[in-house]
């Protein structure tokens, strides 16, 4: 059981009931109505699937008639739907799932006149999807010495999504950690595009979820050459091995949040939810598939994290700014 109706509401400290208390005199009992939950991406990929699995979760617990209902947005990138979550009204009933550092990519990219630092950080539910390293099975290149060699002749070309995706980010900042001079060529939908790509030798090389490269790897269709990860397969070079600890904060991470200026007893009531959906078993079921551990964040962890990732990024992009 995740949390009761009253634990809920229950579970808070006195000074969030205490808002509490004057927002039901002057709005009604929250919640009363359905609450949305922004995806800025489009329905079955992971974010999602595991948004789908949260507000699942919550709706188990809130009062009868009320909903969590996911409303995905697609549109420019991810763009649209991160702008509908900043612009709404910060009463409770809008909540979103956003990539982390993604949001902060697309808002360098665009020169958006928002600071997606204001969002109101509610919490995370997993340690985020690490990337790396590899190339074709049928490559001749064996190693990341290979690569690294190979590069000193000549620019290597290395397939990704558009430069709104994570995959892009890592794969810029990746190559540039690793020595890799390159040439990204970027406008795949999506990472069943650009692996093929490097599968079939249209690149010399990609970037992409471990797991996903994993799985890959099983069917003998790629070669891993690193893992940005803190620990590996046997024989795969990691970001300790590799002596480049911020191989390892390359990663994606899922983070729920609501609109700027979110009163702090409906982030405490929001953010208690989240605290228990841990326990939902169909949520620990999907990250252990994805091979993603649950390791939930309060809404200040996840503020930290969150600004932690935002000075690496700075660090590493400030020359491409």
């Amino acid at each position: 059981m995740l949390i009761g109706r009253r634990g809920f509401v229950g579970g808070l400290g006195a000074a969030a009931l205490c808002g509490g208390c004057q927002r039901q005199q002057a709005q009604g009992p929250y919640p009363s109505r359905d609450i949305s939950f922004v995806i800025p991406t489009g329905a079955g990929g992971g974010a999602d699937i595991y948004a789908r699995l949260i507000g699942s979760a919550m709706e188990e617990h809130l009062p009868e008639g009320v909903n969590v209902v996911p409303v995905n947005i697609p549109s420019g990138g991810g763009g649209k739907g991160v702008l509908e979550l900043f612009r709404a009204k910060p009463d409770g009933y809008t909540i979103g799932i956003l990539n982390i550092p993604g949001i902060f990519v697309l808002q360098r990219l665009r020169k958006m006149p928002y600071d997606f630092t204001d969002f109101t950080w509610l919490g995370s539910l997993t340690n985020g999807e690490h990337y790396g390293l590899a190339v074709g099975w049928d490559s001749p290149v064996r190693s990341l010495a290979d690569l690294q060699r190979l590069g000193q002749r000549r620019q290597l070309t290395f397939a990704t999504t558009g430069p709104e995706g994570t995959s892009y980010t890592a794969t810029q900042i990746s190559t540039r950690i690793l020595d890799l001079p390159n040439r990204l060529v970027a406008g795949y939908k999506g990472s069943s595009d650009y692996v093929v790509a490097a599968m079939r030798g249209d690149s010399a090389g990609v970037v992409a979820a471990i797991t996903t490269l994993q799985r890959l790897l099983d069917a003998k269709t790629v070669r891993i050459l690193a893992s940005f990860d803190e620990s590996s397969a046997a024989g795969i070079p990691n970001a300790q091995t590799l002596n480049q600890p911020d191989l390892a904060l390359l990663s994606g991470e899922r983070v729920i949040a609501g609109p700027p200026g979110m009163p702090e007893d409906l982030r405490q009531m929001v953010a208690t939810a989240l605290s228990k959906a841990w326990s939902y078993k169909p949520l620990p079921d999907w990250s252990r598939g994805i091979g993603e551990t649950i390791a939930p964040k309060t809404p200040e962890q996840t503020e930290e994290m969150v600004r932690h990732r935002l000075a690496f990024l700075d660090r590493w992009l400030a020359s491409n700014a």
